[in-house]
């Protein structure tokens, strides 16, 4: 049965390409917040921030994320515009959507937990709809 739930997943979805400035203080997101809103380029101010990864969080679907707000955050924004400071248990964030596409390949990493979501949706459902009897 799980290979049948897993299977009925689509391979494509709705989905957001990402990039973030992630800092981890208040102020600090604030001041970040403020270049931006003065005319900074926000791959500039992210790649300052974290020369590494450039802030790229990349694509990802809904219900791929494992805090909430950041993935509504994202999915409110359109192509080309960043976000308020969002805080999480990471830090405070700053989301900046690069691109959106309704109908996106979904990563293999993004599939599979799409696929375990399902799985778990149809056990959740599949325990409230039974019935356990108890013998006397």
């Amino acid at each position: 049965m799980r290979d049948q739930i897993a299977a009925s997943v689509p391979a494509t979805a709705d989905q957001v390409h990402v990039n973030q400035i992630l800092l981890y203080n208040a102020d600090a997101a604030q001041q970040a917040l403020s270049y931006l809103k003065s005319g900074w380029k926000f791959t500039d101010l992210a790649a300052q921030y974290d020369p590494v990864t450039k802030g790229e969080l990349g694509w990802f679907p809904r219900g791929y994320l494992s805090d909430p707000a950041i993935e509504t955050a994202a999915f409110a924004l359109q192509p080309d515009q960043y976000s308020d400071v969002i805080q999480t248990q990471a830090g405070f964030i700053i989301l900046y959507v690069v691109a959106r596409e309704p109908a996106h390949l979904l990563s293999p990493d993004a599939l599979l937990t799409l696929q375990e979501h399902a799985v778990q949706a149809w056990l959740v459902q599949q325990r409230n709809a039974s019935k356990i009897l108890f013998a006397p």
